[in-house]
C-alpha cells in the first residue's frame, strides 16, 4: 500500500498577512478587555484615629448617614419600579380609540 503525500503548507503572502493581522487584533481586543475589568479600591471614611476625641459618636452619624443614603436610594428604586409598570400597562388598559378593553 502506497502513503498518501502531505498537503503542502505553502500559503500565498496575502493570506499570511492577513491571518497575522487578524490574530494581532483579536489579542489587542483580549488586552483592551483586561482592562476594562480592572477596578479602583473605594476609599472609605472610617478611617479615623483612635485617639480621636467623641470617635464613636463620629462613627455613628457616618454610619446614620450612609443608612439614610441608603433608604434614599431603595426608595427612590421603588418609585422609578412603580412608574415603569405604569407606564409599561398604561397601553393595555386603553386602546387608541379610548376603550377600555376587557380581558
Amino acid at each position: 500500500m502506497v502513503a498518501k503525500k502531505r498537503k503542502s503548507k505553502r500559503q500565498t503572502l496575502q493570506q499570511k498577512y492577513k491571518i497575522i493581522k487578524r490574530t494581532k487584533q483579536h489579542h489587542k481586543k483580549l488586552n483592551k478587555g483586561g482592562v476594562k475589568g480592572t477596578k479602583k479600591t473605594k476609599t472609605t471614611d472610617d478611617r479615623i484615629p483612635t485617639e480621636w476625641p467623641f470617635r464613636e459618636q463620629l462613627l455613628k452619624e457616618v454610619h446614620a448617614a450612609k443608612q439614610k443614603v441608603e433608604e434614599q436610594r431603595v426608595i427612590q428604586k421603588e418609585k422609578r419600579k412603580q412608574e415603569m409598570v405604569k407606564w409599561r400597562y398604561h397601553d393595555v388598559y386603553y386602546s387608541s380609540s379610548s376603550d377600555l378593553l376587557h380581558f
